[in-house]
This record gives structure tokens, C-alpha cells and sequence, in this order.
């Protein structure tokens, strides 16, 4: 009797008939059409495509790459080409405080899990960060601008979805 002729006659179906019914195999694998169940312990399931569904399909051409504008990429050449030069790099700010009891005091501040944390530096570290704060100054502004050279090349280039107005430079982020 299957499981659902046991259900309908008002009785429990049995363990056989729905391991039948659900295609349990030898090492705990059930199959039910197309997928492959394999119990993962107790409490789950994981599921996978038989060999013979999975194939893959017969000989798909990889997309071709979009055309990008070749008006922008000379600068973001350029720009990509002045990150090779960037020497050392530091978050955070430095500060002369002036000459007080015990001498020069330089002081560098930056934040660290969202506290302020400061440091007495040398003069020697004083100018050290203050070069390195103002390289990843300056290597912020570079990869700002190639962001925005990215995003104005995608949206010139590729086909976007169907929409009732067009998006402003704003939304896009190439203002």
C-alpha cells in the first residue's frame, strides 16, 4: 500500500512506503525527482543537482566585454598610474601644539572603533606622519576620481533597465 493510499484508509503510512515513496538509497540519500537530498546530521538537509541535470550547457560564449568610452581612459590611466608613486600612508591628524613646559609637544589623533585615541609623537614622527597623512589625503582624492570615472564608463556604456525619467548625475555619482 503507497503512502498516500495508507493516508487515505486513515492509517499511518509506514516507514518503508514513504522511504519508497521519497527514494531514500543506501547512505542515507533521498531522491526526489531531479534533486539529490544528502543529510548533513541529524537536523538538515543539503541538496544538489544529479550529475546528469547538472551538465553543463552545450558550448555557451562567455559575454563579451562592453565598450568602454575611450575619451576616459587616458585620465584614469593617468590617475592609476600616480598610485605606484604613493610612498608611505597613515590615517588620522597631526598637530604642533606648540611650545609648552617640558618643550615642542606633537600630537597625533585619529579614531580607533569609534573612540579618539592620541599619541605624543617626536618631531621626527611628527613630520614622518604628517607626509604620510597627506599621501592618503591625496590617495583618497585618486581613487575618488577613478570611482567616478568607473561609474560614469559603466552607465555611458552599458544598457541599463527601462526607466520613466533619466537619472541624474547626482544618483549616479559622476558629478
Amino acid at each position: 500500500m503507497g503512502a498516500s493510499l495508507a493516508r487515505q484508509a486513515g492509517k499511518k503510512p509506514e516507514a518503508e512506503e514513504l522511504w519508497g515513496v521519497l527514494g531514500i538509497r543506501e547512505g542515507g540519500q533521498t531522491a526526489i525527482r531531479r534533486y539529490i537530498y544528502r543529510p548533513l546530521d541529524a537536523s538538515a538537509s543539503f541538496f544538489c543537482m544529479p550529475k546528469a541535470a547538472a551538465a553543463k550547457p552545450a558550448a555557451a560564449k562567455p559575454a563579451a566585454a562592453p565598450a568602454v568610452p575611450t575619451a576616459r581612459l587616458p585620465h584614469y590611466a593617468a590617475l592609476a598610474q600616480s598610485l605606484a608613486g604613493t610612498g608611505w600612508i597613515s590615517e588620522g591628524y597631526v598637530q604642533d601644539r606648540g611650545p609648552g613646559a617640558g618643550g615642542p609637544h606633537y600630537q597625533w589623533t585619529r579614531k580607533v572603533k569609534g573612540k579618539t585615541v592620541s599619541v605624543a609623537l617626536s618631531r621626527e614622527q611628527y613630520d614622518w606622519l604628517k607626509a604620510a597623512i597627506a599621501n592618503w589625503r591625496r590617495l583618497q582624492a585618486i581613487l575618488k576620481e577613478m570611482q567616478r570615472l568607473s561609474r560614469a564608463a559603466l552607465f555611458a556604456s552599458i544598457p541599463g533597465p527601462v526607466r520613466r525619467k533619466r537619472l541624474s548625475k547626482k544618483v549616479l555619482g559622476i558629478n
